[in-house]
Formats: C-alpha cells, structure tokens, sequence
C-alpha cells in the first residue's frame, strides 16, 4: 500500500498497478496529485484502484487500469472521465467524495452514469478552480450530497436530480432562473455563499 502523507506531494512516475490492485492512503489534510498513468502489470487482472485516508488524491493522467474505484474515505479528485481508467464500477463510501473539475463534469455524467454507486453520507464535489462552471441539475451521477469548492461561480441551469444537500465552501451558488433548487434541498454555506434570489447572468 502507497501511503502518502505530506500536505503537498507530486509523484510524476507511472504507477504500474500490480496483483490484487492498487491501494493508495492518503494522510488527514494531505493533497497528493499523480499526473502520471495507473496501469496494471500483467498479474493484476482487473484488481482496480482503492483511494483510503482523509485527505485527497488528484488523478491527472489518462489511466487505463480496469477493475473497480473504490473511495473508502478523504476525496479522489479526477480530471475527466477516463481518468478513472476502465472501471466497470465506482462505489463512494458514506462520508467519502468523488470529485470533478467543473468544467468537465457534464461529460463524465454521460461516460459514468449508471456505474457510480453512493452509500449514505458520500457527495459529489465539483471543483470551479479554472474558471465558472454552469451545470444541469440531471448531470449529478445520482449524488446524495453536493460539495462546491473554488473561488469561481457554480451555476444550476435546471433543479438538481435526487439531491438532498448542497454544501458551499468557497465561491459561490447561483441558478440560472429562479426557484431552480427546491426548499427541500438544504443549502449549506460553509464559506462559500448562496444567492437563491438572485439570477445568473452571462
């Protein structure tokens, strides 16, 4: 097991993802990016990837390891869709995250819906760093809860599907019409700040 533990760390090599698959734990505030490819060795025979820890781990490479995602805890932050190498299935566990850079997270609904599977507690993170993210509320992968980091706008174009709670911790929340997120959905500011009453407009 790969257990990374420094509040910044950057391993640029390929990992090769050997038998039994690959189990990589990251320390409690620790943010680990790996631009480098996970791909599997010829033993591994589909032994998948398990993200462990309270901290985060980045994926930046375009990865090719099948197999199962499995976040046991902390965030696995993914550039795009195949980022997640080939996997027949993603489970978040409760209190766990699985998260998105914005801007492509409309493109990862359409290549992952079906095979992310949350248990109770988990969420989505959408991640607005790089710039203002607009997002239909229909491209959620089916996320209990809903966590918006980065200083640039989050905007819902239409009502978010099967959500009961959205937590804003930096920038902010807006729709693009009013009444876009029903009163049964709790909106959280934890830093960051919601503006039910006010419309985005490009």
């Amino acid at each position: 097991m790969k257990k990374l533990t420094k509040a910044i760390l950057v391993a640029t090599l390929a990992t090769r993802i050997q038998s039994g698959g690959a189990r990589i734990e990251v320390g409690l505030d620790a943010w680990a990016e790996l631009p480098g490819v996970l791909a599997e060795d010829s033993s591994s025979r589909g032994g998948g990837l398990t993200k462990a820890g309270y901290g985060t781990l980045v994926l930046l490479g375009t990865n090719t390891y099948t197999g199962a995602t499995r976040v046991e805890g902390g965030c696995l932050l993914v550039k795009d869709a195949g980022t997640v190498g080939r996997s027949a299935s993603i489970h978040v566990a409760g209190e766990a995250k699985l998260g998105f850079f914005g801007e492509n997270l409309s493109a990862a609904h359409a290549a992952l819906a079906g095979i992310v599977t949350w248990a109770p507690g988990s969420a989505l993170l959408i991640d607005t760093r790089n710039g203002p993210v607009r997002i239909s509320g229909h491209d959620l992968l089916g996320a209990p809860i809903v966590e918006k980091t980065g200083a640039n706008d989050l905007i819902f174009t239409s009502s978010p599907v099967g959500v009961g709670e959205i937590r804003v911790r930096e920038g902010n929340l807006r729709t693009s019409e009013p009444d876009i997120i029903p009163p049964a959905v709790k909106v959280l500011s934890l830093g960051g700040l919601f503006y039910p009453d006010e419309v985005w407009q490009a």
